[in-house]
């Protein structure tokens, strides 16, 4: 089952870097906010993590479910997508997901990042030292930034993640096991 029923909002089209034979060229791509009420869209987020193996999707597709189930959380909860695919998103494939970010407004005294995942696929490694795509989790990251720059973001990222948030402007806080963003003053 590759095509689901979707009820994503497209929000934009963002570039990232494609692998064009030995280099990268900018490649157009949607940003599209998932439904966290809609049973399609969770359903979708189950079919992703199903697809990426046991990834922190996971608790993305736990806290729709609970959104849904107990009607909780409802303004407060967003979940978005970089998806390959133009239109058509009352059918989007999960192949063609590049990665998800779950935020949760009005945390606290900020906004919180609880999830940023790139496909597996497309995460740069040792062994994969050249994916087919990149900046997959800068794009999402720089959009929660723009969309939620009313207030301070925080999330706890894995060790290995932490140099990648400093590169995003956020600052390392090890005694608190997370990282923080402050809007610039306008």
């Amino acid at each position: 089952m590759d095509s689901i029923n979707f009820t994503a909002n497209r929000i934009k089209s963002v570039n990232i870097p494609k692998k064009f034979y030995k280099r990268y060229i900018p490649s157009s791509v949607s940003l599209v906010e998932m439904d966290v009420l809609n049973k399609n869209d969770i359903n979708t987020i189950y079919q992703t993590t199903q697809k990426w193996d046991s990834t922190f999707t996971v608790f993305t597709y736990d806290d729709m479910r609970k959104v849904l189930d107990k009607k909780q959380l409802i303004p407060y909860l967003h979940v978005y997508a970089l998806t390959t695919q133009k239109s058509g998103f009352d059918k989007l494939k999960t192949k063609n997901i590049l990665g998800v970010a779950e935020v949760v407004e009005n945390y606290n005294d900020g906004n919180k990042v609880e999830v940023l995942q790139t496909k597996p696929l497309y995460i740069k490694s040792s062994e994969n030292k050249k994916p087919k795509f990149k900046h997959i989790g800068k794009a999402l990251i720089s959009y929660v930034k723009e969309k939620f720059s009313n207030k301070p973001l925080y999330l706890n990222p894995a060790r290995s993640a932490v140099q990648f948030y400093e590169k995003q402007g956020f600052k390392n806080m090890p005694e608190k096991n997370n990282v923080f963003w402050i809007p610039p003053k306008s």
